[in-house]
């Protein structure tokens, strides 16, 4: 077997180079895409990148550059305490367009154990939580989606692992 070995620097220039690409094309894409929906799904891992720094403004611009019509986010409150929401959901509407699926008693929480559904246009038809079982607080948000009247997106959100 032949192995080709390339040190890391090269790695992640390679790696910029074929994101830059990908940007272009996607641009093209969109241009000529009529129909469709960009669904996505996003650990943020408390956003915290990794250079071990915490950046929610980081975590904006990523989504941001991602421009989903729907995105499921993981790890978007603080683990333990009072599970406070950490990204400014406000600052990331006017950004994105993107809004969360409201879920009710969730405290200072965005979400669902941790787990936040935004969308950016539809009515929210149905919503709800799922508590799933273990030592380790974990749950599913469950929510259908009215996007333009005629489609209905269901879409769960959990984080398991």
């Amino acid at each position: 077997m032949h192995r080709i070995g390339r040190s890391l620097p090269a790695s992640m220039l390679l790696s910029l180079r074929d994101r830059r690409m990908q940007k272009a094309n996607a641009a093209a894409l969109k241009t000529t895409a009529t129909t469709g929906t960009l669904v996505a799904s996003y650990n943020v891992h408390k956003c915290i990148g990794v250079d071990r720094k915490f950046d929610p403004d980081r975590t904006i611009r990523v989504i941001r550059e991602i421009d989903p019509d729907v995105i499921a986010l993981q790890e978007a409150d603080n683990r333990f305490g009072d599970r406070d929401g950490l990204l400014d959901l406000p600052r990331l509407e006017r950004e994105t367009g993107l809004v969360p699926v409201p879920i009710s008693a969730t405290g200072k929480g965005h979400g669902w154990h941790g787990n936040v559904l935004l969308f950016k246009k539809g009515v929210v038809r149905d919503v709800h939580q799922i508590k799933l079982p273990g030592l380790e607080p974990r749950g599913a948000v469950v929510a259908e989606i009215d996007l333009d009247g005629s489609r209905t997106l269901r879409i769960i959100a959990a984080h398991l692992g």
